[in-house]
């Protein structure tokens, strides 16, 4: 506009010319055209209203998406590993985590790394929030970390803890709330344990990576303290609590609890042991009466697990079921935890251990039917990207305990993916599938006598979610083997 300007005074220039020097010609050039008037203001008012808003709108760069890569004026700001969106305002897209984990909730203001000591156990409380450390032995009041009950942001760790309810499918048992603890970065070293306890499924989110090389337990079987004393009843946070006796308020609990053992009319008179627990597969009984009178048995279907309690992709997040207490009392093992691990970054299992193994059933010293093992609990790994070298992820069953022959307890879900053994007459746990390996189910419990077995615990849930496929090297132990689901992301 400024050279239209210019060329325009000049051509009027041109025309104002005299070529006899001096004034103008009669009629001809009367001045008027050069003086001040409309040219004048057209063109003072076309050049700033006109040029003023180009320069601006040249000047004022706006974010785009090319590619991956946010650029304004021809400069990068942001790659985004997931993808670049137009929707709305140019963002990058993020990932749209599971039960109720987002970055607005559970990761604002974590802007410290949570790195776990070496040679330390730390028991995260899901009751609580208070996270605290201790020696690997549990031994003196340990060193807090995080402060119990207080929600939201903790200032001095920068660790956020939130308490939500899960929403179920129809048909589905009620499923426990989630307690979620928001991190920057979270780092297990070999020589270190953390560990849950309390009500609640255990979700540990961060922003940046979770690196396991040590392990995380929130197997059934402990008392809720760092000691870890065995009690076979109590379940991992989120699981179903293993029946303590006959008093409906004690049976077992889960959504696919065992049921306890009997003693039919005479002339049988025999305590019989109780049904094993629930989740990814079906329980054992527990030891028969007679031939045609079992032991207690499994209070949902095999196959009605799937709508009752497991939805193979765990939402919602719940543990594993309890296991029923054997006729006379003796208690069934609680079920394992359900443990999400969710980064909007990576997860890597570098060696390590992720456990929700159920726990082995009691047994008895009387002529009592033997308790039986709770079911394996839930895994949920949910990342961008996933990398297991070796190491082992496992939520297998408990052992049923003995009747009448045997005091000691089942075995507890093993680590190895082995299945946990029973004692006596008990029933051995469930493994799930293992790959091209086959399935190992849980048990019936046995015994022709006054006081049989109780039932083996069914095997848990694993599954993994991401955006590429896992990358797993190294032979890791899985155990059941892990459904796979492609993680969705914002739009």
């Amino acid at each position: 506009m400024r050279v239209a300007s210019i060329l325009a005074s000049m051509v009027l220039a041109a025309c104002s010319f005299n070529p006899n020097g001096g004034g103008a010609s009669p009629g001809i050039d009367t001045g008027v055209i050069d003086a001040p008037g409309p040219d004048s203001a057209i063109d003072s008012s076309t050049d700033s209203s006109i040029d003023g808003p180009v320069d601006a709108a040249l000047d004022a760069c706006v974010e785009v998406c090319v590619g991956n890569v946010i650029e304004s004026c021809g400069a990068p700001i942001e790659t985004c590993a997931l993808g670049c969106s137009t929707v709305g305002t140019v963002h990058c897209k993020q990932l749209l985590a599971s039960n109720g984990v987002t970055e607005a909730d559970d990761l604002g203001g974590v802007d410290t790394d949570m790195v776990l000591m070496e040679s330390r156990l730390y028991i995260f409380n899901t009751d609580t929030g208070e996270i605290r450390h201790f020696p690997l032995n549990g031994s003196g009041g340990g060193t807090a970390v995080r402060p119990a009950n207080t929600p939201g942001l903790d200032p001095t760790s920068k660790t956020r803890f939130r308490v939500m309810s899960q929403a179920v499918p129809a048909n589905s048992a009620p499923a426990p709330d989630v307690a979620i603890f928001g991190m920057k970065n979270l780092t297990v070293p070999t020589t270190s344990v953390l560990r849950a306890v309390g009500g609640r499924a255990l979700v540990l989110a961060t922003r940046g990576a979770i690196t396991v090389a040590g392990e995380i337990d929130v197997g059934g079987g402990r008392v809720q303290n760092a000691q870890g004393v065995a009690s076979q009843s109590i379940a991992g946070p989120g699981g179903g609590r293993g029946a303590v006796d006959a008093n409906p308020a004690n049976i077992a609990q889960g959504c696919a609890p065992g049921n306890n053992g009997t003693r039919p009319n005479p002339p049988n008179n025999r305590d019989t042991g109780g049904g094993g627990g629930g989740f990814g597969t079906a329980g054992g009984k527990g030891g028969p009466a007679s031939q045609t009178v079992d032991g207690g048995g499994a209070a949902v279907a095999a196959g009605m697990l799937a709508t009752a309690c497991a939805q193979t992709n765990l939402i919602p997040l719940r543990g594993g079921s309890g296991g029923a207490a054997g006729f006379g009392g003796n208690r069934g093992g609680g079920g394992g935890g359900g443990l999400q691990l969710t980064s909007f970054a990576s997860i890597m299992i570098n060696g390590g251990t992720l456990y929700a193994g159920g726990a082995g059933g009691d047994g008895s010293g009387g002529p009592d039917g033997g308790g039986a093992g709770g079911a394996g609990g839930a895994i949920l790994l949910e990342a961008p990207a996933i990398a297991l070298t070796a190491g082992s992820v496992t939520a297998t069953g408990g052992g049923g305990g003995a009747g009448v022959t045997d005091t000691n307890a089942g075995e507890n879900g093993q680590r190895d993916g082995t299945a946990a053994q029973p004692t006596g007459n008990g029933g051995r746990g469930a493994t799930g599938a293992n790959g091209g390996a086959g399935e190992v189910l849980a048990a019936d419990g046995t015994g022709d006598l006054d006081g049989t077995g109780g039932g083996g615990g069914g095997a848990g849930v694993i599954h993994f979610r991401s955006i590429s496929a896992p990358a797993v090297s190294g032979g890791p132990i899985i155990r059941p083997s892990q459904g796979t689901s492609t993680a969705m992301t914002t739009q």
